[in-house]
């Protein structure tokens, strides 16, 4: 009987993870046709100097199909001497960040700006951070880091505050990588180094970027606690892990979507396992302590931070003013599912916050009824498209996302690339999707990998789109969060993805 009973739980595992690579291929797949299509791809937008760059980069490839002797030393370059190539285009990379960093920082809008304007003035309104009380980490967490590097509070310096943190969070990435498969990191390497090279929000202070590190440091500790077999580095990870998903929960809640993930792959991979290898004192000790030592750090770290602010008092915080998750459901099933200012201040008018989940709830039950079945699916897609198509993360589609006007002069030319109204904006925009593109392409490819650490990717991945289908959504921003997720798998999978492609495009032949 109790063999029986493995043999179906096996069985479940297996068919579980048949369904999770089948939803999420489609989903991708889906995810990845809006990106084709969307406008950022309609080369009118695009100037005569892009158009150049992608004749040369189409030229570039055709010569490198077809000369062997140019994909020998392309290969002798980015594969033999990997070890010198990859630091080197990381090091460049990491200067052209800074270039822009320093070229473009300015004064950025909607929540960025409210949580610099706290940091600078403390004694403002705090409206906002009673009814958006998830932001005080990222206020105290900007507070701390200024004050242990000696930095004046300015956009150029809590620009450099969200480049650190999104350079560590690719730090992680690529010891992530190694741990896994020390042979993949130069081409972790060549994939991080695309990223950060179209990746502007780097002048952006807010939670998109400075939670990086923390999924990051997940996903580095987790690996280590599965793949490493040194029990002190096992438990010192574990402890890693525990404070990780604090800062993680604490700076953007929705970010602990991949430890939900590694629950359920793991904790359904432990239910195959038979009795007596579960309860074995080796399988007690690989498992018990660590998983003690993450929930105790993540814990003690949540209370510590929410004692904190019980007794600080550089901001007051007015309790029970803060929006019901209901709210934020209600909010995502109207016009693009994101941010809607009429249902906000309706729900602010309402102070109690009973009032306020009951007026939530009216809310959505009505916009359910109105849609009816079809129109609400019609609008998950449409919501979907919204959530995921945009390869530039949303780049200024927030409110007063960049106010200043476009300078003149070596400053001028790269704030053309990203300012509203510079001139060459559809330039990045393009190159951006392209990426963007690409990079869903190499994760639907890669089907065939179906390790337990790559399926909780998958599943991880899915959750976020799952969670931005039912509560506020409406652009990509929200997908960066998420990103160590893509990167990390992309890297993982990209053999398999290569060596797929290349045996349809051998067939079509």
């Amino acid at each position: 009987m109790e063999y029986r009973d493995m043999i179906t739980r096996k069985k479940f595992f297996f068919i579980f993870n048949k369904l999770l690579l089948s939803v999420f291929t489609v989903w991708l797949g889906i995810v990845l046709i809006g990106a084709i299509r969307n406008d950022h791809f309609f080369i009118g937008n695009i100037s005569a100097m892009a158009v150049g760059l992608i004749l040369l980069l189409i030229f570039l490839i055709v010569v490198y199909l077809k000369i062997p002797s140019v994909k020998m030393v392309f290969r002798s370059v980015f594969v033999r001497y990997a070890y010198i190539t990859a630091p080197i285009l990381l090091l460049l990379v990491i200067f052209w960040q800074l270039l822009i960093l320093n070229q473009t920082h300015t004064r950025i809008g909607f929540d960025a700006g409210f949580i610099h304007n706290f940091l600078k003035n403390p004694h403002l309104s705090t409206s906002y951070l009673s009814t958006y009380p998830n932001n005080l980490f990222l206020l105290f967490f900007q507070k701390f880091l200024l004050s242990f590097f000696n930095m004046k509070l300015t956009w150029l310096n809590a620009a450099y505050l969200s480049l650190l943190c999104t350079d560590i969070s690719v730090l992680l990435n690529l010891l992530t990588v190694r741990v896994i498969n020390k042979k993949k990191v130069s081409l972790a390497v060549y994939i991080h180094c695309v990223f950060l090279f179209l990746f502007p929000m780097i002048i952006v202070p807010y939670s998109d970027t400075l939670v990086l590190p923390f999924v990051s440091a997940c996903l580095f500790a987790f690996s280590c606690m599965v793949y490493l077999k040194n029990e002190i580095v096992r438990i010192s990870a574990s402890i890693l892990l525990g404070g990780s998903i604090a800062g993680t929960y604490l700076m953007k809640p929705s970010s602990v979507i991949p430890i939900i993930a590694i629950v359920i792959v793991y904790g359904l991979y432990v239910c195959t396992l038979d009795k007596n290898k579960f309860l074995s004192k080796q399988m007690l000790m690989k498992m018990l302590l660590p998983t003690f030592c993450v929930l105790f750090f993540a814990g003690i770290s949540v209370r510590s931070f929410n004692n904190y602010i019980e007794k600080q008092n550089f901001v007051h915080v007015q309790k029970g003013m803060a929006l019901p998750p209901i709210h934020f459901i209600s909010m995502g099933m109207i016009g693009k599912g994101g941010y809607n200012q009429e249902d906000v201040m309706r729900t602010l008018a309402l102070k109690k916050p009973e009032a306020r989940k009951k007026y939530s709830k009216k809310v959505m039950n009505e916009r359910l009824k109105q849609m009816g079945p079809l129109g609400f699916i019609k609008f998950l897609l449409f919501k979907n498209y919204n959530n995921t198509s945009d390869g530039s993360f949303g780049w200024n589609v927030e409110g007063g996302f960049i106010t200043a006007p476009v300078e003149r002069g070596s400053k001028g030319f790269l704030q053309s690339f990203l300012y509203p109204t510079g001139k060459r904006l559809g330039d990045f925009y393009w190159f951006a999707q392209l990426s963007w593109s690409m990079l869903l392409l190499i994760i639907i490819f890669g089907y065939d990998h179906r390790t337990k650490y790559v399926q909780m990717l998958r599943l991880g991945i899915l959750g976020g789109f799952l969670f931005l289908l039912i509560f506020e959504g409406g652009r990509s921003r929200y997908l960066i969060q998420f990103l160590p997720m893509y990167l990390i798998l992309a890297v993982l999978v990209f053999d398999d993805a290569k060596g797929r492609i290349k045996k349809i495009t051998t067939t079509l032949k």
